[in-house]
């Protein structure tokens, strides 16, 4: 287990996260992702998969069978109310032409929010 939390430790700090802030993205409290790095835990499938989601890797990375960091893999997991809200932007004509030009919309967004203290 400990050469997983390395693995898990290397990541997070590749990705320049502290431990709060990797606990806070997985849902799971600042002692467990203390015990996990540590190898003091195990730690349950889920949050190896949220993990290697987030870092866009692959489990056996994780687990150290392979070296390979990056996964050519895209994975998408999403809570009940993003599916739910993700269905609702389908429905909107926007929501299309964000699909065909995301760029225009993102300037778009910028240009309206500039007078406001919102980091994009």
């Amino acid at each position: 287990m400990i050469v997983i939390g390395q693995k898990i430790k290397e990541l997070r700090k590749k990705g320049q996260l502290t431990q709060k802030e990797l606990a806070k993205i997985l849902d799971i409290g600042k002692a467990s992702l203390s015990h996990y790095e540590n190898g003091e835990r195990a730690i349950p499938l889920e949050v190896l998969i949220k993990i290697a989601n987030y870092f866009e890797t692959d489990i056996n990375y994780i687990l150290g069978i392979n070296n390979i960091i990056k996964s050519d893999k895209k994975v998408f997991y999403a809570s009940d109310k993003e599916i739910k809200f993700l269905e609702e932007m389908r429905k909107i004509s926007t929501y299309q032409n964000i699909l065909i030009s995301p760029k225009n919309y993102a300037r778009l967004i910028e240009r309206k929010t500039k007078d406001y203290k919102i980091k994009i």
